[in-house]
């Protein structure tokens, strides 16, 4: 059965990447050419004139055939968490330096674009976690889409928060720490590799726990089923009202109360990244961190 092909593609540039900002152009160019509708996401108003490309909200973006980010790992999560609940399919092209996720090569995408357009590529399936700030005996509401991580933090504040965890209705542990990080698998060589949590391979379908910084020697980073239902509940400590930061992806911040929970399950969806060439996880760890090199 024949594949139809794409009509109208999305495009998220990351401005401050001068690499993304050159690539842009000449990818325009060529969609353009082969009668591509192109919809540019709002607030890339750094970028020169794209003719053919008409600047739309990020949902409208979103809302095509496929959404291409230009730019790094930062770039792709902002379209994943809009895309995802679409069923949009998503390519990273490479622009940035250390990320993992964004992985195609921009001259590879050029020199294969027909394929792309036709739809001959691999669709790779990413867990996303979905989190929720709600008072202690409230049911959680609005939820919070994250493709690498949640976590909690001390914020501004000195001194340490004291983090009681339940897993599945059942109470694990109490971290002392500068905060606590719930990362997919994906998100495993986010944050959590900085914190000396371990890498999953991102096809697993897992949460990790890893504490930021804990005042106990007991404290491990924990590897849970994604099935799990994580809550985290900031301790009052009798030290007036306590309250911590809750960062979704490293780009959107809320505030938790003592008064509150934080509630962190598996997306009812997935992110469907597209693969143009067989990605090799390990190879790509092996490049990214220097494993066996010199240095």
């Amino acid at each position: 059965m024949s594949v139809a092909r794409m009509q109208r593609i999305g495009l998220t540039v990351a401005t401050h990447k001068r690499r993304a900002v050159d690539f842009a152009g000449p990818l325009v160019a060529r969609l353009v050419e082969r009668g591509i509708e192109v919809l540019l996401a709002d607030g890339e108003d750094q970028l020169p004139a794209l003719p053919g490309a008409s600047p739309v909200s990020l949902v409208e973006c979103v809302a095509t055939d496929l959404v291409i980010a230009l730019g790094g790992d930062g770039t792709l999560l902002h379209a994943a968490r809009a895309a995802a609940p679409q069923g949009t399919p998503l390519l990273g092209v490479d622009l940035g330096s250390f990320g993992f996720l964004a992985a195609e090569d921009p001259d590879y995408l050029l020199a294969h674009l027909d394929d792309v357009l036709a739809q001959r590529f691999e669709i790779e399936p990413r867990m996303l976690l979905a989190a929720s700030i709600a008072n202690r005996d409230a049911v959680a509401s609005e939820w919070l889409l994250a493709f690498n991580d949640v976590v909690v933090s001390r914020g501004l504040q000195a001194r340490l928060i004291r983090l009681r965890t339940t897993l599945d209705g059942v109470r694990t542990a109490t971290f002392p720490a500068d905060g606590l990080i719930v990362a997919t698998a994906t998100g495993s060589t986010a944050y959590n590799i900085s914190a000396g949590g371990p890498i999953l391979d991102p096809r697993m379908p897992a949460m990790v726990l890893t504490p930021i910084c804990p005042h106990t020697l007991y404290s491990r980073p924990l590897v849970v089923p994604a099935t799990v239902e994580v809550e985290l509940v900031l301790e009052d400590r009798g030290m007036g009202e306590e309250q911590a930061l809750v960062t979704v992806d490293g780009q959107d911040m809320h505030v938790l109360g003592s008064h509150q929970r934080l509630v962190v399950r598996r997306a009812p969806y997935d992110a469907r990244l597209v693969r143009l060439r067989p990605l090799e996880f390990y190879e790509r760890l092996r490049e990214k961190l220097r494993w066996g090199m010199e240095r």
